[in-house]
C-alpha cells in the first residue's frame, strides 16, 4: 500500500527548493555572478553547449547601446555582442577634432538640471564638465539692424507664455503622453497652432519661432503640442529649463566633448565591439534564438537590444514582418529632420573683450542661432551655430564664407580671418543617422504612442526616444540603455533559473524563515506557487513592512498598486528588484496580488520615532502641499493616490528625492513640480510627518 504523503508535504516542498536553490534567490537585475555559485557554473555549461549563439546583441553603438553594453559586462554577463553601421561610435554624439587636444561638438552636447542617469554615467568614466559660457550681451541680427541685448543666461522668450506652458504639461507624462487626460484635445494641435491662440506680439513671434525650432528639430507649426509639453514635464514641468542656457539644459559641457562618453565606454568591449557591420535583416525574432543577418555574418543571440533611431529600423527587413503597431510607429516616425550644425574655429575668443557673449540669433535669416562653444580654458575661440539649410550653400567652403560675414556683423571684422571650419548635416551625414531630433508632428502620439516600448517577441526596443524622462537627450539615452540591459538580463535570468530549478521557483523571491510561518498568499491564489510570496522579504507580512525603507502595501488602493506593478513590468518606472519580478506576472496575478493587499488592514508605523520639531514642520509643509486633494482625507490614499500615512520615513524621502531630482516621474506631474519646490531638509521633514501619521484616524 502506498505511503500516504504527510499533510505538511506543501511546506516540505518549499523548504526542498529553497535549500536546493539557495535561500534567498534574489534575480533582480543583477548579472549571472549573482546567482548562487551552482547556478552560475550551470549556466556556463549551457551557454557553452549553444555553439555560437550569444545571450544578448546590441544593435547600435551610441550613448544607448554602449551604456546597455556597459551593464551586461558589470553585471558579469561576457555572452554579448554590439554591431556598430559606422566606422565609430556615439552615434548621436560627434566630435570634430580642432588640434592641439581640442574639439567642437558636432551632435548633442549639453546637459542640464534634473539630467542625472548621464551625470552619473560622466563621474563614473572620471570625464569633467564646465558651465556653457553666456556672459556678455547677445547680438539679434534682423534685415541691416544689428541690437545688442542682455538676456541673462535666456532666449529671451516671454516668461508669461512659458508659465502656460509649463502648466499644462503637468497633465501631459513624459514617458507617455498618449496615456494624457486630454490627448484628444492636446494632440489635435501643433505646438504654432497654440501660440497663434496666446496672443503673442508680431515682434515677439520670431523669437518663439527660433527658441522652439532650436528645441525640437522643426518649427513650431510642424511640432505636435502634446508632444513638446511632454518635453517640458521632463523638464520637472519648468519651461525655462528648455529654454534657457543658465540653470538649464543647456548649462553644462563635458570636457573632451560628449564623444568621449561613448569612447570610454568602447575602450572596455575589446571584440565585442563590431565596428562598419550594420544590421540588414532580423529574423526569428519570434523564437528561441534570434538571426541577425550583417555584412559581416550571421549573429545568432537570444535576446536583442534595438538601440538605434526608430526610423532608421524601416532598413531593416523583419521576418517575420513586426507588429503592425509597431511597423506603423517605424513608417510614420519623422525622419530627415533639417539639423545642420557648424563651427567657426579662431585663434582666440576675441568677442569676449567686448563684453559679448558670442550668441548671435538673426531674425528669419541664415543663422537660426550661434554661440560661444569655445573649450573650457578659452585657447581658441570656436561660435558653433544651427543653420537654415536652404539657406545655406551645402558646399562647406562657401557656407564658410557666408557664415564668416554674419559673424562679422554680429561679432567684428576679427570674424574674417578664421582658422578652421567644420560643417555637419545630420541629414545627409551618412546612411545610418538620418536625423539628429525627432520632430514629432500632431496626432503621432494618439495613434502610435502605445507600440513606442512594448517587446516584440525578443526584441527589445531602446534608444533615447523610448526614454521615460528626457527623451531625445543623451540623458534619456543613457536610461535607455540602462533600461535594455535590465530587460535583457531580467528575462534571460528568469528563463535559466527555471531551467535549473523547475517551474515551482518561477516567482520564488522569500527568505528562509518566513517559508515555514506563512500562509497568506492562499488567500490572493491558492495553491503553490504563490505571488505574494515573492514579496515578503521587503514588504513584509500581510504587505506591513518592518522597514523603514520599503513601502507598506497593505491598505494601498487596488487601482494606485495595479498601475505601479504595470509601470515596472514596462520600465516607466525603475528598481531593480520589483522590474523582474513585474515583468513575470500575469494580468490576473496583477489583479488578483493588487486586490490582496487593498484588502489587507494597514498597520501604523510604530517602529519609527519621529523628531517632534521636523514632525511639526512637515505638518505645515503637508498642509501648504495640499496632499489631501489627491491623497485623501488622512492621506490614506484614493483610486491611482498612495496611501502615505504610516509610510517608511526613508522610503518616503527617497520618492520625493526622486521626484525632485527628475527620476521618477507621476502622470500629472504634480509630485515633481511640488518635490522641486521643497529643499532637501523640507522633504525630510515632510517624510517625518508622513510617517508619524495614524493609517486608523482616530
Amino acid at each position: 500500500m502506498a505511503e500516504k504523503p504527510p499533510s505538511n508535504s506543501f511546506d516540505l516542498k518549499r523548504r526542498q527548493l529553497l535549500k536546493f536553490a539557495g535561500a534567498t534567490a534574489a534575480v533582480g537585475g543583477l548579472g549571472l555572478h549573482a546567482l548562487p555559485a551552482s547556478a552560475a557554473e550551470g549556466t556556463a555549461r549551457v551557454r557553452d553547449s549553444d555553439d555560437g549563439v550569444l545571450d544578448v546583441a546590441i544593435i547600435g553603438a551610441g550613448m544607448a547601446g554602449l551604456t546597455a553594453a556597459r551593464d551586461l559586462h558589470n553585471a558579469g554577463c561576457q555572452s554579448f555582442v554590439v554591431l556598430e553601421a559606422r566606422n565609430r561610435v556615439g552615434g548621436r554624439v560627434l566630435n570634430h577634432d580642432l588640434g592641439g587636444g581640442q574639439i567642437s561638438e558636432a551632435g548633442g552636447q549639453w546637459i542640464g538640471p534634473g539630467q542625472t542617469a548621464v551625470a552619473d554615467l560622466a563621474r563614473e568614466l572620471q570625464i569633467d564638465t564646465f558651465p556653457t559660457y553666456y556672459q556678455g550681451k547677445t547680438v539679434v541680427l534682423g534685415g541691416e539692424g544689428r541690437l545688442e541685448v542682455d538676456l541673462h543666461g535666456t532666449f529671451g522668450t516671454d516668461e508669461r507664455i512659458g508659465a502656460k506652458l509649463s502648466e499644462l504639461s503637468k497633465v501631459v507624462p513624459s514617458g507617455a503622453p498618449w496615456t494624457s487626460s486630454r490627448v484628444a484635445e492636446l494632440d489635435k494641435l501643433s505646438v504654432g497652432e497654440w501660440l497663434a491662440r496666446q496672443g503673442i506680439k508680431p515682434e515677439d513671434r520670431s523669437g518663439w519661432d527660433t527658441s522652439l525650432t532650436l528645441t525640437g528639430g522643426v518649427p513650431p507649426a510642424r511640432m505636435g503640442l502634446l508632444h513638446f509639453l511632454s518635453m517640458i514635464n521632463s523638464a520637472s514641468c519648468d519651461y525655462m529649463k528648455l529654454d534657457s542656457i543658465k540653470d538649464s539644459a543647456q548649462g553644462t559641457r563635458f570636457v573632451g566633448g560628449s564623444q568621449l562618453l561613448c569612447t570610454r565606454m568602447a575602450e572596455a568591449l575589446g571584440d565585442k565591439l563590431r565596428l562598419a557591420c550594420p544590421v540588414r535583416e532580423i529574423a526569428d525574432w519570434d523564437r528561441e534564438v534570434v538571426r541577425l543577418v550583417t555584412d559581416q555574418g550571421e549573429v545568432r543571440a537570444r535576446r536583442v537590444i534595438v538601440a538605434i533611431h526608430p526610423a532608421l529600423c524601416n532598413q531593416v527587413r523583419f521576418q517575420p514582418a513586426l507588429p503592425e503597431g509597431r511597423a506603423a510607429l517605424q513608417r510614420a516616425w519623422p525622419a530627415h529632420s533639417p539639423a545642420r550644425k557648424t563651427a567657426m574655429v579662431y585663434k582666440r575668443p576675441f568677442w569676449r573683450d567686448k563684453g559679448l557673449n558670442g550668441h548671435t540669433v538673426e531674425v528669419k535669416g541664415q543663422v537660426l542661432w550661434a554661440w560661444d562653444n569655445s573649450p573650457p580654458n578659452g585657447e581658441i575661440g570656436v561660435i558653433n551655430a544651427f543653420i537654415v539649410n536652404a539657406m545655406v550653400p551645402s558646399e562647406p567652403a562657401a557656407a564658410q564664407r557666408v557664415l564668416a560675414q554674419i559673424y562679422a556683423r554680429s561679432l567684428g571684422d576679427e570674424a574674417l580671418n578664421p582658422i578652421g571650419y567644420h560643417d555637419h548635416d545630420w541629414g545627409q551625414a551618412d546612411p545610418w543617422s538620418i536625423t539628429c531630433v525627432s520632430a514629432i508632428p500632431p496626432g503621432f502620439w494618439s495613434q502610435h504612442g502605445e507600440s513606442l516600448r512594448p517587446a516584440c517577441g525578443n526584441l527589445i526596443w531602446s534608444g533615447t526616444e523610448t526614454a521615460e524622462i528626457w527623451a531625445g537627450y543623451m540623458d534619456g539615452a543613457v536610461r535607455s540603455g540602462h533600461q535594455g540591459a535590465l530587460q535583457a538580463l531580467a528575462s534571460l535570468l528568469l528563463v535559466v533559473l527555471l531551467a535549473l530549478f523547475g517551474r515551482d521557483l518561477l516567482g520564488l523571491y522569500r527568505l528562509q524563515d518566513y517559508l515555514d510561518t506563512t500562509t497568506q498568499a492562499y488567500e490572493a491564489e491558492g495553491p503553490w506557487p504563490q505571488t505574494a510570496d515573492a514579496c515578503l522579504a521587503c514588504h513584509g507580512k500581510q504587505g506591513s513592512s518592518l522597514h523603514q525603507r520599503y513601502p507598506s502595501l497593505a491598505g494601498q488602493p487596488a487601482d494606485y498598486l495595479k498601475t505601479q506593478l504595470h509601470t515596472f513590468a514596462s520600465g516607466q518606472r525603475m528598481n531593480p528588484n520589483m522590474q523582474p519580478l513585474a515583468m513575470s506576472l500575469t494580468e490576473k496575478q496583477i489583479f488578483e496580488l493588487s486586490d490582496y493587499y487593498a484588502r489587507q488592514p494597514a498597520l501604523d508605523n510604530h517602529g519609527f520615532d519621529p523628531d517632534p520639531a521636523l514632525r511639526a514642520q512637515g505638518g505645515k509643509l503637508a498642509a501648504a502641499g495640499a496632499c489631501m486633494a489627491c491623497h485623501g482625507e488622512h492621506l490614506l490614499g484614493q483610486g491611482p493616490f498612495p496611501r502615505l500615512a504610516g509610510q517608511g520615513a526613508d522610503y518616503l524621502l527617497a520618492q520625493l528625492d526622486a521626484f525632485a531630482e527628475g527620476r521618477r516621474t507621476d502622470p500629472s506631474g504634480s509630485m515633481q513640480a511640488i518635490s522641486a519646490t521643497l529643499s532637501p531638509a523640507d522633504r525630510k521633514a515632510l517624510a517625518h510627518y508622513l510617517a508619524s501619521l495614524a493609517t486608523a484616524p482616530k
